[in-house]
């Protein structure tokens, strides 16, 4: 079994998300995916994200038909995720990830275009239906 892992913030769970999770589970048997907490969202992204709560969050990307589990991270330490991982499935917004000191195979999955939560947002939009 071949286990893919991708991090992300997952806020306002919408159509990018969910393609980006179904290209990432094309690349791997059983996908693991660390959703952010909220601590950790405000130190990258400032104070007013995100805009919905962690657990709000965990649970939209739990529910995702191609997710095996969705686990909860306060750290941007990725080494113990990686350790049991054969792939490492990262956004092309993840660019300043950083680089591990051992090998496994990384992906690049490419953005949805015209969608994001930061465009949502400026557009006034605090929730995504579907």
């Amino acid at each position: 079994m071949k286990i893919g892992f991708t991090v992300g913030v997952f806020d306002l769970f919408h159509h990018g998300h969910q393609s980006l999770l179904e290209r990432c589970s094309t690349h791997c048997d059983l996908l693991l995916v660390g959703v952010m907490n909220d601590y950790w969202v405000r130190v990258q992204k400032g104070h007013d994200r995100p805009s919905q709560s962690e657990q709000t969050r965990l649970l939209a990307v739990r529910k995702y038909h191609c997710v095996w589990k969705a686990v909860l991270l306060d750290t941007l330490d990725m080494t113990p995720y990686l350790q049991v991982a054969d792939v490492w499935l990262l956004g092309e917004n993840q660019r300043n990830m950083r680089p591990f000191d051992y090998p496994i195979e990384q992906v690049r999955i490419s953005e949805t275009p015209g969608i994001s939560t930061t465009l949502l947002l400026s557009r006034g939009q605090s929730s995504v239906s579907g």
